[in-house]
């Protein structure tokens, strides 16, 4: 499993159904899995088998990140870029 971090707060990436947040360490749902899809992306599962997805379906200014079914939806592929 991985955990996402954030840099600035100290922070991880953790949340229960339909809601994502950052907290301190402890919660089994920072405990994430990166599953790869066939054309180079990866979606996100937590540790309680949901998906992290982008509510309503659309990825635009200010749209909120939520934790739901997987489905077909491309809001649930991500590509990493790592800047150094």
């Amino acid at each position: 499993f991985s955990v996402l971090y954030n840099d600035y707060s100290s922070h991880r990436l953790t949340g229960t159904t339909g809601q994502v947040y950052q907290a301190g360490n402890g919660y089994d749902c920072q405990k994430l899995t990166i599953e790869y899809n066939d054309d180079g992306t990866v979606c996100i599962r937590n540790g309680e088998g949901l998906y992290l997805d982008i509510k309503g379906g659309q990825a635009v200014n200010g749209a909120h990140l939520i934790y739901a079914p997987k489905s077909g939806s491309s809001t649930q592929k991500f590509v990493f870029n790592v800047v150094k």
